[in-house]
């Protein structure tokens, strides 16, 4: 059995406090907090830093057990206001199948996402052809 191996990184955005975001971002073991100056506003982003893509949970040094990660929370709670973060993974199990999707969070919470996959649906949808097979194995 192939294992799972995934990149992940995120887009610049403004948060409302900077040290309030990495120290809740500390606490997310696979995950670096990035920054750099974009017109006068310090912007930040995140990189996934292990082979798995984006943590699903957390652990908690207090209790010693792991929490799920709760992103679209962190994410309202810490965007500047009229910010947009926008989360991508791509991965792959060796060359069985691919992965990739992209979701953006606005500082309100308000989500949307893509995933490769939705070709699929865009394929049937358009009228663009009925004879194809799924990219995999």
């Amino acid at each position: 059995m192939a294992d799972y191996y995934g990149n992940g990184r995120t887009n610049y955005f403004p948060v409302k406090n900077a040290q309030a975001f990495k120290d809740d971002i500390n606490k997310i073991s696979g995950v670096e907090v990035i920054s750099r100056r974009i017109d006068d506003t310090m912007m930040f982003g995140l990189v996934v830093t292990d082979d798995y893509g984006w943590p699903s949970t957390m652990h908690d040094e207090e209790t010693d057990e792991y929490d799920d990660v709760d992103w679209e929370k962190l994410f309202k709670k810490h965007l500047r206001k009229g910010a947009v973060a926008v989360i991508q993974e791509v991965g792959s199990e060796k060359d069985r199948y691919y992965v990739g999707y992209s979701w953006a969070i606005n500082s309100e919470g308000k989500t949307i996402s893509l995933n490769i996959n939705d070709i699929y649906t865009l394929i049937d949808n358009q009228a663009l052809g009925k004879v194809f097979s799924f990219v995999e194995y």
